[in-house]
């Protein structure tokens, strides 16, 4: 890593972390870039060279702590069957990072996982066919829902409990109805 990638590195972590430090005292809405950049130490026009939006910032955080598990977990980059025991490292950074999860979910930033869901997933095991591209984001967007609902529900099921049940979704998609109304849906 050459020493400009270093600072650059360092200035992009100095704004996001300027940006969840505000959002533990302000409202999302009285969050300026102004405001950001006086708290992260820089000017504002360093902000555009790193972001073009609030929201950025966010995606950022999610796509940083995603990269940070792939590397801590060592993820495979090759396709396999979905387990517990592979959703789990997410489930569990996220319960590390929970004071920053449940912050942004209140700013209505929880959105930004679900890009950064995709962006990941396509870097880390871009799919070879249509089939594999729809089967991912199909995957992704039932990943995304259960973590959303799981983070606006105060993140209080332990991340075991949540790889598990993603997982349990996962497997009954094939015999998914409405048993309560006696009928399918």
């Amino acid at each position: 890593m050459t020493r400009s990638h270093e600072i650059n590195n360092i200035t992009r972590e100095c704004i996001v972390q300027a940006f969840l430090t505000l959002l533990r005292s302000q409202n999302y809405k009285e969050i300026t870039i102004g405001k950001i950049m006086l708290k992260a130490g820089y000017d504002r026009s360093t902000f555009y060279r790193y972001f073009k939006s609030k929201e950025e910032i966010a995606r950022q955080y999610y796509l940083d702590i995603l990269y940070s598990g792939a590397k801590r977990y060592e993820l495979p980059s090759e396709r396999r069957e979905v387990t517990a025991a592979g959703v789990l490292p997410g489930f569990q950074l996220a319960m590390e990072k929970r004071e920053e999860f449940l912050l942004l979910n209140q700013a209505g930033m929880t959105t930004q996982l679900f890009y950064a869901l995709n962006q990941f997933y396509q870097e880390l095991c871009p799919p070879e066919n249509i089939e594999e591209e729809y089967s991912l984001h199909f995957r992704i967007g039932g990943l995304y829902n259960v973590a959303d609902h799981w983070i606006s529900n105060g993140m209080t099921v332990s991340p075991e409990e949540m790889s598990e049940l993603y997982i349990y979704a996962v497997h009954s998609l094939t015999s998914f109805g409405c048993k309560n109304r006696g009928t399918d849906c």
